[in-house]
């Protein structure tokens, strides 16, 4: 597998000795790659194919945008229908298990979410915010969250990242309060979300947004720490 620079400036090359391969084609607007690009680093290769050393920034930007749409014209007439998959980080959400399929991979039992960046601007020298959200997907709770805490941050002009790492397992274990018990005021319920994608679904396209489905089994916990722990939790007697 091959990604990022520089198969897009060899594309040819690569393929040529390797014709049955499958070809995933990122696509975004060229005005505004072109612009993201000399941001983050003009020095970078043009946008054609063996560039021999020539730099985006000794090019003329709408020339610049026109090879890089010359570019996917060229993958898409070489490349067998079949055989290539275009996405759009920029265009809404990534069809995981479209992609899963295409690559040939094994389904997993819970998808995945693919890494969602935050419109079409790229800022690469505003203060970011990375926020982890934790816990049991079944027990999830986004709205006030989002209105509260990520919006107002997002307003404010900061770049926030988002991480789910969330159970996504359909049983949620409550242990101190299990669902449908009624207290004064409010009774315990299940929470709305099933998937990480439906979770996505809540932050508005301005956050950048990862997604991973944790099993807790998948990381074993020492039995020292968990020996420990409850030591730590005996109550001290006077």
């Amino acid at each position: 597998m091959l990604l990022d620079t520089p198969l897009a400036e060899h594309f040819l090359d690569f393929y040529a000795v390797s014709p049955n391969s499958k070809v995933v084609l990122t696509t975004r607007s060229a005005s505004d790659w072109v612009k993201s690009r000399m941001q983050f680093d003009s020095t970078l290769a043009a946008p054609l194919h063996s560039p021999c050393g020539l730099k985006i920034a000794e090019m003329n930007l709408e020339a610049a945008a026109r090879l890089y749409e010359a570019h996917e014209r060229l993958v898409r007439c070489i490349v067998p229908a079949d055989k290539l998959m275009e996405i759009n980080v920029f265009a809404g959400p990534v069809d995981v298990p479209k992609l899963v399929d295409f690559l040939g991979l094994p389904k997993p039992e819970y998808m995945p979410l693919f890494p969602r960046i935050g419109g079409e601007e790229s800022r690469y020298d505003e203060e970011n915010f990375l926020i982890c959200i934790t816990g049991q997907i079944r027990r999830l709770e986004l709205k006030t969250k989002v209105d509260r805490l990520f919006l107002p941050l997002a307003n404010s002009g900061f770049t926030v990242l988002v991480a789910l790492v969330l159970d996504p397992r359909p049983e949620p274990k409550y242990i101190n309060r299990p669902a449908g018990e009624q207290f004064s005021n409010y009774t315990v319920v299940d929470g709305n979300f099933s998937t990480l994608q439906q979770a996505a679904e809540m932050f508005p396209s301005s956050i950048y947004l990862i997604g991973d489905p944790f099993i807790p089994k998948d990381y074993p916990v020492d039995e020292r720490y968990v020996q420990a722990l409850f030591l730590s939790c005996e109550p001290i007697l006077p």
